[in-house]
């Protein structure tokens, strides 16, 4: 019976040590997991905050951007603008003297014209052509025209 009371007794102390480790044990996983929800948090924060800093830099960085291509754009549009006035102006100063040379040679062409129709008409009446009633001369009509300057 003694020794029934001794076993008694050490399974009644084994099991309170084990219920004591297994409250210690069970204290520290609490303990633990609420460490590591805690260090999640805070990882989850710092990235949080990482990726917000990074938006914003990214934010700042597109805000310059958009700023440099607007005053760059605003540059190329005056700078086109300039080269179509130039292009423009040199194109008119282009027409001018190409007029300029129209009229030249018109006036050159009307001159041989009008020489050349005062000589066939010179030399139709030397050779009396165009007097009486031998056949006449006929006066084209465009050449005419020509004739008046």
């Amino acid at each position: 019976m003694r020794q029934r009371m001794e076993f008694d007794a050490e399974t009644k102390a084994e099991e309170a040590a084990k219920k004591k480790f297994d409250s210690l044990v069970s204290g520290l996983k609490e303990k633990w997991d609420g460490q590591e929800t805690e260090r999640t948090k805070q990882c989850e924060e710092r990235v949080r905050i990482g990726y917000q800093n990074e938006i914003l830099e990214l934010k700042t960085e597109l805000e310059e951007m958009n700023k440099i291509s607007q005053v760059a754009h605003g540059k190329w549009a005056t700078l086109i603008k300039e080269q179509n006035d130039k292009h423009v102006k040199g194109l008119k100063v282009f027409g001018g003297r190409a007029k300029l040379v129209y009229e030249e040679r018109l006036v050159d062409i009307t001159k041989r014209m009008e020489d050349g129709f005062n000589r066939y008409t010179s030399e139709a009446s030397g050779i009396g052509i165009g007097r009486g009633g031998g056949g006449g001369v006929k006066v084209i009509p465009h050449l005419k025209k020509y004739s008046s300057k």
